[in-house]
């Protein structure tokens, strides 16, 4: 989240333009189009990079949770190699 804060300030403010006789009409038009663009697109790319930072935590959830399953497994498959596999039928019913 610190890498987005930086990229908040690319986008020129529009504070100077407040003063009269500083820049023409035009100008003052043509640079609140260019800061409209500039934010567009800003927000297309911080929603890009959410994205991608959810689809992440998302995978590595599943990683973890793959993790234990095979942790489970080889205590499950050791114990069956000896003899000792026990099997408790539970009710998962919700």
């Amino acid at each position: 989240m610190l890498r987005l804060k930086w990229m908040l300030r690319l986008v020129p403010s529009d504070t100077h333009l407040n003063r009269p006789g500083l820049l023409t009409l035009l100008q003052a038009e043509r640079l609140r189009m260019q800061r409209l663009s500039l934010r567009v697109e800003h927000m297309n790319i911080t929603a890009g990079l959410r994205r991608a930072y959810h689809e992440l935590a998302m995978a590595h959830m599943d990683l973890k949770v793959a993790e234990a399953r095979r942790i489970s497994a080889d205590v499950q498959c050791e114990a069956a190699v000896r003899g000792a596999l026990v099997y408790i039928e539970e009710d998962y019913a919700i």
